[in-house]
């Protein structure tokens, strides 16, 4: 690293952790600032995640030469800050290394860091400005959401936006503690000028930073101001009549459930919104068939889209028909962010659950509440994807692979024994073919044993969901172990392909020998094409 990348780029005041206690480095060691927060230690582990000690203005330089492409190449760097399409549908905002954002039409690639303390790298990348941001506390950090990737959530990126790429005034635009006829004069004077999210923007981090100071008095204040400005109690336009059945204003740990009767075939407009986290739904609703005790709709990540406010805030507008019957319109929530209980911006419209509204006349709907029992709470506490990770279809692959690959455990020493005195081969040949054979053995013992590891001490379908890369220099004996078998067991195949195609040409062994040592390589083939599919060639954990 030192010489493909310090020292050609000047940055003398940048090393790995690792190597401070060297006397080429004891500079850096002397001008490290003290770590506040959690533990109060310096995070040593030297990988893409961390461990790397530097200074802003060695970062500047850095950040010169990526702009002026001597690290990568343009199209590499235009990629990197290109935001890739994720297959859970959710919107992209990541890029190759970097979060990809946009702000009012400007083009931002980011980056944040911390443990105990916390950095912030930004390129507004239209402008070619960058900021970049070192602190020896967390506070910084708490500042990020998993649910609202977005680099305005930090103040000071905020400040800095205003300042230099809009040749602002860096303080508010608005006073948010006049009065709201002052406040209203100038959101309208703001929105005129083409400020209006800038506005939107600046109560949230006014917001945020009163949570983060641990002032909930104040948080609270800001949140009122923000919902009376920036929230409707106006349900969307095409509700034009009051829903037949309805869940509103849900709190955190509520079930509600209310049952209605339709006395003929009804279209039913559906408006509900709820928490999202990670992937999953965590507060929703959903449609039950009393006459079958089975969901037949629920709010699924499939399903919503943005409710306004914070990413996490999630509707549906849908409509289905519903045959005449009994059904039960259900609610549910978790411990966070809910209906008076906002821990961030709440969703535009202000509500929380779930709406149902008849298409044309209601023809007689009856309803009444359900105080539920535990047998009444049909609906999960999360709501996955519908579409999981590993399809029905590639289990049965999997199965059949191990199958296959275990049955030869058994086979190969069965088939040795046998032809331990073949007729009319040499000893050359006949240690070549025990050796393929004693190597297919192997492989079809460590591939099996790697996936019921991945089963037993982890869970293979998060993996597959979210699979890791591992790009450390320093890796855990674990990892060491589970990426050594995979790539052992992909050589062994490699080496397996060569002898099968010498076994065809030469015809070492009879036909049968030869059709199933071929079945066995194609198998372990098969399973880590399958593996690579699901992103677990590259790293293990």
């Amino acid at each position: 690293m030192a010489d493909t990348l310090l020292d050609p780029l000047g940055m003398s005041d940048s090393a790995p952790f690792y190597l401070l206690d060297q006397p080429a480095y004891q500079h850096i060691r002397t001008k490290l600032s003290k770590p506040y927060g959690y533990d109060r230690s310096y995070f040593t582990n030297f990988s893409a995640a961390g461990g790397f000690v530097s200074t802003v203005l060695d970062l500047a330089k850095f950040d010169i030469a990526l702009n002026q492409d001597r690290l990568i190449r343009p199209e590499t760097r235009a990629l990197a800050f290109t935001a890739q399409t994720l297959t859970s549908g959710e919107p992209p905002v990541y890029g190759l290394g970097w979060y990809v954002d946009e702000f009012q039409g400007t083009k931002i690639a980011w980056h944040q860091g911390w443990w105990c303390y916390s950095h912030l790298y930004i390129k507004f990348l239209d402008q070619d400005y960058s900021l970049i941001v070192f602190t020896n506390s967390p506070t910084l950090a708490e500042f990020t959401s998993p649910e609202d990737v977005s680099v305005m959530r930090y103040p000071v990126a905020l400040a800095f936006y205003k300042l230099f790429i809009m040749d602002m005034d860096p303080g508010n635009i608005i006073d948010w503690v006049a009065e709201d006829a002052v406040i209203e004069s100038q959101l309208q004077a703001a929105q005129a000028a083409g400020y209006g999210e800038i506005a939107r923007q600046e109560i949230h981090d006014r917001y945020l930073t009163a949570q983060v100071l641990g002032k909930p008095a104040s948080a609270g204040k800001v949140l009122d101001t923000y919902i009376r400005f920036f929230t409707s109690t106006e349900l969307p336009d095409f509700k034009s009549q009051s829903p037949f059945a309805m869940i509103d204003r849900v709190g955190n740990n509520t079930y509600s459930i209310v049952e209605f009767t339709l006395q003929q075939d009804t279209d039913v407009d559906i408006f509900t919104v709820g928490g999202y986290r990670l992937g999953q739904m965590v507060d929703y609703g959903g449609i039950e068939d009393v006459s079958s005790g089975k969901l037949i709709w629920m709010m699924t990540p499939e399903r919503v889209s943005s409710a306004g406010g914070v990413g996490n805030n999630r509707q549906v507008n849908e409509q289905i028909t519903l045959p005449a019957g009994i059904y039960r319109l259900h609610f549910r929530t978790n411990e966070t962010h809910s209906f008076g209980n906002w821990i961030d911006l709440p969703p535009d419209t202000l509500f929380w659950g779930i709406a149902l509204y008849a298409v044309g006349e209601d023809g007689g709907i009856t309803t009444r509440d359900i105080t539920p029992s535990f047998q009444d709470k049909v609906l999960p506490a999360q709501v996955p994807p519908t579409a999981p990770p590993i399809s029905k279809q590639e289990y049965v692959i999997l199965w059949t692979c191990l199958g296959i690959l275990l049955s030869a455990l058994v086979v190969i020493p069965a088939a040795l024994w046998l032809s331990r005195n073949p007729v009319g081969m040499s000893q050359k040949v006949r240690g070549w073919t025990k050796t393929a054979a004693w190597v297919m053995w192997v492989n079809s013992l460590l591939s099996p044993l790697l996936i019921f590891v991945l089963m037993k001490f982890f869970d293979l379908e998060l993996l597959v969901n979210e699979p890791p890369i591992m790009v450390s220099t320093t890796v855990t004996f674990q990892v060491l172990i589970l990426t050594g078998v995979i790539y052992t067991c992909i050589a062994l195949t490699i080496f397996q392909v060569v002898f099968s195609i010498l076994a065809w040409a030469v015809k070492f062994r009879s036909l049968v020998d030869r059709l199933y040592y071929s079945l066995v390589t194609v198998t372990a083939i098969g399973f880590y094409v399958l593996l690579g599919s699901w992103g677990l060639i590259v790293a293990l954990y």
